[in-house]
C-alpha cells in the first residue's frame, strides 16, 4: 500500500510516521475504513493480521516509529510491564517502595500492572506465616 508508505520519513533508525499524529504522539491512518494507529497498520501490511488481544509494542520507545523491525506483538500485561521497565507511566516518579527500599530490575516485580519490591513481598509473607 504506497499511499501509506508515502506518509513515513525513514532514517537509519526508526521510520518515523509523517502525517497525522494524535494527541498521545501516535500516528494515525485510514485503514479498513476506520482510522487506526500507523504502527498497527505497518505490523498489518508487513506480517499479517494481529491476533485478537494481542497489542503492537515499540522497541525502540518512538511511537511515531512504523519500522516493522522495531515493532512486536504482546500481550496487555507485556504492554504495562514494557511502559514501565522504559519509565513511561506515571509511577516512574516513585523511586522507592513504601519501606523505603530502591526499585530497580533486580529486586522489582511486576504483577497486575504494579511494582512490587520482592524483599518485601517476601517479608510480607513471612510476617503472616
Amino acid at each position: 500500500m504506497n499511499l501509506f508508505w508515502e506518509k513515513v520519513e525513514k532514517t537509519d533508525a526508526c521510520w518515523n510516521w509523517k502525517a497525522f499524529i494524535d494527541y498521545k504522539g501516535y500516528g494515525q491512518f485510514g485503514f479498513k475504513n476506520k482510522v487506526v494507529r500507523s504502527h498497527r497498520v505497518a505490523w498489518e501490511l508487513t506480517f499479517g493480521p494481529i491476533p485478537s488481544g494481542l497489542h503492537v509494542l515499540h522497541r525502540c520507545d518512538n511511537r511515531k516509529c512504523v519500522n516493522p523491525a522495531h515493532l512486536f506483538l504482546g500481550t496487555n500485561k507485556d504492554n504495562v510491564n514494557d511502559r514501565e521497565l522504559k519509565g513511561r507511566h506515571h509511577s516512574k516518579r516513585i523511586t522507592h517502595c513504601p519501606k523505603k527500599h530502591e526499585y530497580n530490575l533486580i529486586n522489582t516485580r511486576f504483577y497486575n500492572g504494579r511494582r512490587h519490591r520482592r524483599q518485601c513481598d517476601r517479608d510480607r509473607r513471612d510476617k503472616t506465616n
